[in-house]
C-alpha cells in the first residue's frame, strides 16, 4: 500500500496482521465539501472493513499539533461528522498507537514479515483441531509442533494470523507460551460478550 510516514506503514502493517480487520485500503477517497464559506478537501489515509461489519475511516498522524490548528481541527471534526452519518466510524491515530507501542510494534512486524509463508488447508485443519481438543486455546509451542516442526510451524502460525485463522496475542512478547485462538472461536465469544 502507498504510504507518506513509517507511522502510516507501521499502521498498514497492523491492518494486515489484526484479524478483527477483514480489509483496508490506502487513501481510499477523497471528500470535497463547503466548510466556513470555503472549499475544504479531504483525503482518508485509510479505511477498514471490521469482522463485525464496521467501517473504521482513519486519520494518521506523527503528533499532536493537528489539534492546534484550529482549521484543520474544525475540517476534521467535519470529516467525523460526515463518517458519523453515514454510520462509519472516525478516529485519529497517533504514534502511541502504532510506533510506540514497542511490544506490540514488534509482534505485529514479525508477524507481518511472515506473511508470504505458504501453508495448506491441511495445516488449518491441524491447528484448528488442536485449538478444539485445547478448548479453544493453545501456547504457541502446541500450534507449532502440531503443524510439524517447532520453526516452520511457528512461521506458518504467523501465516495464518494474516490470513485470519488463527490469532496470536500481541500485547506481550511473542514466545513459546503466547496464547492463540481460532479466528472464529474469538469473535464468537466476542459477540456473545456484548
Amino acid at each position: 500500500m502507498p504510504h507518506e510516514s513509517m507511522n502510516e506503514l507501521s499502521f498498514f502493517h497492523e491492518s494486515e496482521v489484526d484479524t478483527y480487520v477483514v480489509d483496508y485500503r490506502a487513501q481510499p477517497f477523497r471528500l470535497e465539501f463547503i466548510l466556513g464559506g470555503q472549499l475544504r478537501t479531504y483525503i482518508a489515509d485509510c479505511a477498514r472493513l471490521l469482522s463485525d461489519g464496521a467501517i473504521e475511516v482513519i486519520e494518521i498522524k506523527g503528533d499532536y499539533r493537528h489539534t492546534s490548528d484550529e482549521h484543520y481541527a474544525t475540517k476534521l471534526e467535519a470529516v467525523g461528522e460526515f463518517c458519523h452519518r453515514l454510520g462509519w466510524q472516525f478516529r485519529i491515530v497517533v504514534p502511541e498507537n502504532t510506533v510506540a507501542a514497542r511490544v506490540r510494534h514488534e509482534n505485529i512486524h514479525l508477524i507481518q514479515s511472515r506473511r508470504m509463508v505458504s501453508y495448506a488447508a491441511s495445516h488449518c485443519y491441524l491447528a484448528l483441531n488442536l485449538l478444539q481438543r485445547e478448548n479453544g486455546e493453545a501456547s504457541l509451542a502446541q500450534v507449532a509442533r502440531a503443524l510439524g516442526d517447532s520453526r516452520a510451524g511457528t512461521s506458518i502460525a504467523m501465516a495464518m494470523m494474516v490470513g485470519r485463522v488463527l490469532d496470536i496475542e500481541l500485547d506481550r512478547p511473542i514466545s513459546a507460551d503466547s496464547r492463540v485462538a481460532a479466528v472464529d472461536s474469538m469473535n464468537m465469544r466476542e459477540g456473545a460478550a456484548q
